[in-house]
């Protein structure tokens, strides 16, 4: 180690310094006032065990200069997208299939076929045609009403997978508004201990 350091921590370690130059006595230093916090530490630990766990934590997760960021429309952040789609993972993925089949629907090239076939068909002259073609009709009203009954499943299950989103961040919201008040207690009867 550098001499010029040594030097500089002998004289801090031997130097005393006097906060109240009036009368200079031992409960007036520095080091006095420190092993005084320290021994109300020590007491308010024996009384209060949980906050030396929560001095613990605060030391290893170096949460001491951090405050709760204020709430303000921010985008989300990638990570608290990716960890609400891990949270939803399962419902994903029943529902995906149905997602995937919908949108391979060609909506516009089926309606544009069935008009061709209404203007190129003379539907009061050809009932024999319809007639032929009830079945056929009769399968395509099935598959419509099925694919709208999927449609509804799937927006159903989209508005539960937004409820239990919400449901989720609103308990998460409480459970940190509980523990906000429980700090603020703890806060509070060490202030008052403190006064006493």
């Amino acid at each position: 180690m550098d001499p010029t350091i040594l030097e500089l921590n002998t004289r801090i370690n031997n130097l005393e310094l006097i906060v109240n130059q009036k009368g200079g006595n031992d409960a007036d230093t520095l080091s006095s006032q420190i092993n005084a916090l320290k021994l109300k530490l020590a007491s308010v630990y024996q009384t209060h065990p949980e906050f030396e766990k929560l001095n613990e934590l605060n030391t290893k997760l170096r949460t001491w200069n951090k405050t709760a960021p204020r709430e303000e429309e921010e985008e989300v952040s990638d990570e608290v997208k990716l960890e609400s789609v891990n949270l939803h993972r399962n419902e994903i993925l029943e529902t995906y299939p149905a997602i995937v089949e919908l949108l391979n629907i060609l909506y516009a090239s089926i309606i544009r076929n069935i008009n061709n076939v209404i203007m190129t068909t003379d539907i009061q002259n050809n009932t024999e045609v319809l007639v032929s073609k009830r079945n056929q009709l009769e399968h395509v009203t099935k598959l419509y009403q099925i694919l709208n009954i999927k449609s509804m499943l799937i927006v159903e299950r989209y508005t539960e997978l937004s409820l239990r989103d919400n449901k989720f961040w609103i308990d998460l919201e409480k459970q940190l508004e509980g523990l906000n008040q429980k700090i603020k207690q703890i806060e509070d009867t060490k202030k008052q201990h403190n006064k006493y």
